[in-house]
């Protein structure tokens, strides 16, 4: 019967034993994570010991990174448009695509303009156009998404101001806005797409009834 290989404690013995279950990339990130080592560190001094209480973490956010959970939602971080935002499972994860959103806004803004960002999750799309002169609200329907929307938007130094309410029910009837931007649930409950985001808030994710309900909704 074959011995039992033992993996050791360096850096080097830890990435080959993660790598083959979720990847050397997204071990190196989840290793960095954990010792607080940038990637050139980790390649540099991979002959370095960590201690116990890093592997257990480390070994714990492979498990549940190779469960399904997403990096952001392991490491709480998310780049967008060049910044970190903080995320958790009650927030979308910020995507490349959305910053094709914010281009095409900056496009068409007026000089000093009233933005308004209708379900904002993390705050990520209203924080990036919080820029000077801008005036800027963000609604939720979801107090722990705005939680986490008014967390980033403190540590970005972006002034935003904050409601809660569905769409159009979080302002007042009267209010106007220059610039209405938006990234709502679009998928419909039936697609396919939505098995592989089983980790993020459906309720951000579809309408449960065709995905064009909350655009209408918007809209009208």
């Amino acid at each position: 019967m074959a011995e039992e290989t033992q993996i050791g404690p360096s850096i080097r013995a830890q990435l080959a034993k993660a790598s083959p279950v979720i990847g050397r990339f997204e071990a190196m990130i989840l290793l960095g994570f954990v010792t607080g080592r940038s990637r050139e560190n980790l390649i540099a001094h991979d002959e370095e010991e960590i201690s116990e209480e890093e592997i257990m973490r480390f070994d714990l956010l492979v498990a549940m990174r190779s469960a399904g959970t997403p990096i952001p939602y392991l490491t709480g971080s998310q780049e967008f448009y060049g910044r970190h935002f903080h995320v958790t499972d009650a927030v979308l994860i910020p995507r490349p695509d959305t910053e094709v959103l914010i281009e095409q806004a900056l496009l068409v803004a007026a000089p000093k303009p009233r933005i308004i960002d209708l379900g904002t999750g993390s705050g990520c799309i209203a924080a990036t156009l919080a820029l000077p002169g801008s005036a800027v609200t963000a609604t939720d329907a979801s107090s722990d998404a705005l939680e986490i929307a008014k967390g980033n938007a403190e540590a970005l130094h972006a002034p935003i101001t904050f409601a809660e309410g569905f769409w159009w029910d979080a302002v007042a009837a009267d209010a106007v806005y220059d610039l209405i931007v938006s990234n709502p649930p679009y998928i419909r409950p039936d697609d396919e797409h939505l098995r592989n985001l089983e980790c993020e808030p459906i309720g951000a994710l579809t309408d449960g009834i065709d995905g064009l309900e909350c655009l209408r909704t918007i809209v009208a």
